[in-house]
């Protein structure tokens, strides 16, 4: 038997294996992402029973396995009970936590994407009711700010001119397109709209589109390829096969290939963007300039976002950083289709 080795680590996924055990992904802070057995956890009186449970934060003792790692102890440090009795809480959770799993690494030191995820558990608690989706807003741009795809929200993406002012007419409106990296202005916005809509994603010539305009470089993600589903079923996969040729390939032709070996990423549809009104774009650079001075001064001297009054607004937001988020990640967001369910119906924005 191998030396055993410590981590803090949280965990993100649970499923049966056996007659008695669990199988665990956790985000840990030491290590990343990894997956490791829980001996006897389904057992009534096993002390991991409780601390094999989503989103309990273990310290944990852990012996190398040959292909699994083996949790011999652990010890609660941080739960949020509070989460499973409210839905709407409950289910932002789960989407913060396949934002985490669609960029967490394994075998590197995860410190950054740890402290953000129990950070925004630990808001979802506290918060009343209907306003859990304001701190899923916040940690979602969190979390794309933390994969380097955070979205451009001060100037047009495309011309890289200022966009002016939102007026007070309730019928402005500016672009926000997933491909352009951000907002865009409305002439824009319309005509890569009236583009995609006559050549679709799986056949677009992208140099035709970027000979018009002058798209920013998309950054290269690190995708957890081996956490790509076989079956469709779910987002949250249990698969971890290996994932050597993460970047051997440009991200269009992962996308493309992703969209056709499972048929869930919608490339044979147009990208999703979304007409902001004046107070969601403004919301928008609130939250987005507020986590670029959160990653460069003390988090308790920025000022948080003012909250509307109504959570119609943030819900907006959600829908067009969950298209944003899906591009750049190149996977359905699954916890997603029960946020329309857990707060107040609007009608599309999109596109």
């Amino acid at each position: 038997m191998g030396a055993t080795y410590k981590a803090t680590g949280i965990n993100l996924k649970s499923m049966p294996m056996g007659e008695n055990d669990r199988l665990l992904t956790i985000l840990t802070r030491e290590f990343g992402l990894m997956r490791a057995i829980a001996p006897g956890s389904r057992k009534h009186e096993s002390t991991l029973r409780g601390r094999s449970g989503l989103f309990v934060v273990n310290n944990l003792l852990l012996v190398p396995g040959k292909s699994l790692d083996k949790i011999i102890q652990a010890e609660s440090n941080a739960s949020f009970p509070k989460l499973s009795q409210d839905l709407g809480k409950l289910t932002a959770a789960q989407y913060l936590a396949e934002l985490c799993l669609y960029q967490a690494l394994s075998d590197q030191p995860q410190e950054e994407l740890f402290a953000a995820l129990c950070e925004a558990l630990t808001r979802l608690e506290a918060v009343e009711g209907e306003m859990a989706i304001a701190i899923l807003v916040e940690g979602i741009v969190q979390m794309l700010y933390l994969a380097g795809v955070i979205p451009e929200v001060e100037r047009c993406s495309v011309t890289r001119k200022p966009i002016p002012p939102g007026s007070s007419d309730s019928r402005w409106r500016v672009g926000f397109h997933p491909a352009a990296g951000g907002v865009v202005s409305l002439s824009v916005f319309n005509k890569l709209c009236a583009r995609e809509r006559q050549q679709p994603l799986q056949t677009m010539d992208f140099g035709a589109v970027e000979s018009e305009f002058t798209f920013p470089a998309r950054p290269t993600l690190v995708h957890n390829e081996e956490r790509q589903p076989s079956n469709g079923s779910s987002n949250l996969p249990d698969d971890a096969s290996s994932s050597g040729d993460r970047l051997s390939r440009h991200p269009v032709e992962r996308r493309h290939s992703a969209a056709q070996s499972t048929g869930r990423y919608r490339a044979h549809r147009p990208v999703a963007g979304t007409r902001l009104t004046a107070d969601e774009w403004s919301l928008l650079q609130q939250v987005v300039s507020r986590q670029h001075r959160a990653a460069t001064q003390e988090t308790d001297s920025v000022a948080p976002p003012a909250r509307p009054d109504s959570p119609d607004v943030w819900l907006s937001l959600e829908r067009a950083l969950r298209y944003y988020a899906q591009y750049h990640f190149e996977r359905a967001i699954q916890s997603a289709h029960l946020i329309d369910s857990c707060f107040a119906s609007l009608p599309s924005t999109v596109s």
